[in-house]
């Protein structure tokens, strides 16, 4: 009996000196034994094309029988992601294919073709690796510079509509623009004009387009430079294979954006992979510009017109097929006597001011969008002044003391047998925050009261000069001392 074991499978052999019967034989235990018996010049290369399928494996190294092209387009699929070089990744594939042939001479029972089922290997011309300058500048402040704020428009919107080269936007019109969604309709909105045919200010009607695009290459290249890229043009190669690379950093599946991309070069792995059936290319689209473009929200405040409504606002909005930021508008109930009734009320807490949480980037899209029904405020009184800028500290601080919060703060219910009755509290945010007082009462929750779905606490509370009253306190707004 002989136990062999290589890390991932442990064989075991039993031997008689007229029959030999193995238990499953672990595929990459079969080429480590082949490695071991090249010359040392060869089992170089050799060995890393077989640490590299070895490290591709899921679940474990296959039995030899049940090695097939499935593993290998894993593995494939594993060095696209990882931005192997495609001359790298057929390199890799040569070796394997080698390793397996010598198997089959050695007498293994194995398909010796079954690393040469990859695609044709087409000869790569642009190689693009790495996403992160385009990151860098997808999720920096415009330049201050208008013709830099230019080229990094066209750069981003190029890449938020799949690499789409610089000379179909060049043709772009101001018809076209209503046709873009997502962040491409946010850059498309800001050069909209009625002056202008072009969508993209480039002097079109006065240069030749071979001119222009030549011109924005070189620019486009020198910004991806500055952010840390080898680059010096921006040609139609480049942009597609600068998408895959972000698509890829971004999380989606190789044969994705394969199929996203047909058969551009990209300069890796990725053009061995088999494309996807049935994708959605503007769904991925959206997803990739979300990613590059992944900047820190921050809360602003918007002053609606008069007899103008929150929806109004947000109908306006995704009628321009813009994405809607996420609002905050509280209400407060009041209560007035009409007659000999007492009649509650909802209304806005500030009337005609909206607060809204969305990127520096998008704030003018927006505006151009409801600058007729809504205006932003400013840090100052001018209107090359900065939009005013709310801190989630102070915008938290606010709601906690209104007592209204947005959907993203989460409120602790406490547990019935915490507060009860002569119970110890703190308030914790509305007018009455900070205060301490007694539970005294849980009355029934009042029909169609704000928190009518939560228990109200009648809370005594002593003030400085030594009088006593109560206050009704919803249970998320008070803590047990």
């Amino acid at each position: 009996m002989r136990l062999r074991h290589d890390g991932l499978n442990c064989e075991i052999e039993y031997k008689t000196a007229e029959t030999e019967v193995a238990a499953p034989v672990s595929a990459v235990g079969v080429f480590e034994d082949i490695l071991a018996t090249l010359p040392l010049k060869t089992r170089g290369s050799y060995g890393k094309a077989l640490r590299a399928f070895k490290k591709s494996l899921q679940g474990g190294a296959p039995t030899l029988s049940a090695l097939s092209a499935s593993h290998v387009k894993q593995w494939i699929a594993a060095m696209a992601t990882d931005g192997v070089r495609l001359s790298t990744a057929c390199h890799y594939l040569d070796c394997m294919s080698a390793l397996a042939g010598k198997a089959v001479e050695a007498g293994y029972a194995l398909d010796r073709e079954v690393f040469a089922h990859a695609p044709q290997r087409a000869a790569s011309g642009e190689i693009v690796t790495s996403p992160d300058a385009l990151l860098a500048i997808g999720r920096q402040a415009r330049p201050g510079n208008a013709q830099c704020a230019l080229s990094s428009d066209l750069l981003l919107f190029s890449q938020y509509s799949g690499g789409m080269p610089l000379g179909e936007i060049i043709k772009l019109e101001q018809a076209d623009a209503g046709t873009f969604r997502g962040p491409c309709a946010e850059i498309a909105a800001r050069y909209r004009s009625e002056r202008r045919r072009a969508l993209f200010p480039l002097s079109q009607s006065r240069r030749a387009h071979a001119s222009i695009e030549a011109e924005q290459s070189r620019r486009i290249g020198a910004l991806l430079s500055s952010a840390g890229s080898g680059l010096r043009d921006y040609s139609p190669g480049v942009a597609v294979a600068l998408w895959a690379s972000a698509a890829l950093a971004a999380g989606i599946e190789p044969a994705i954006v394969r199929a996203c991309i047909g058969d551009a070069d990209t300069g890796t792995a990725l053009q061995l992979v088999d494309p996807a059936s049935g994708v959605d290319v503007s769904a991925v689209h959206l997803s990739v510009a979300s990613f590059v473009s992944h900047a820190p929200e921050r809360w602003h405040a918007m002053r609606l017109r008069r007899g103008i409504l929150p929806a109004d606002v947000e109908a306006r909005i995704a009628a321009a097929g813009l994405s809607m930021p996420a609002t905050f508008y509280p209400m407060t109930e009041v209560v007035r006597r009409v007659g000999h009734r007492m009649q509650r009320d909802i209304r806005a807490l500030i009337p005609d001011v909206l607060f809204f949480k969305t990127t520096d980037t998008a704030i003018v899209p927006l505006l151009r969008t409801v600058g007729d029904i809504a205006w932003c405020y400013r840090e100052t009184n001018s209107p090359q002044s900065p939009y005013a800028v709310i801190s989630d500290a102070q915008m938290l601080a606010f709601q906690r003391i209104i007592g209204s919060f947005t959907p993203d703060v989460e409120l602790m219910r406490p547990t019935p047998r915490d507060l009860g009755v002569g119970r110890r509290v703190r308030i914790t945010a509305g007018a009455m925050c900070g205060y301490e007082g007694v539970i005294h009462d849980v009355p029934a929750s009042i029909p169609g009261h704000l928190c009518s779905k939560r228990r109200i606490f009648s809370i005594s509370l002593l003030s400085d000069f030594g009088m006593q009253w109560s206050v009704d306190i919803d249970e998320a707004f008070i803590e047990e001392l």
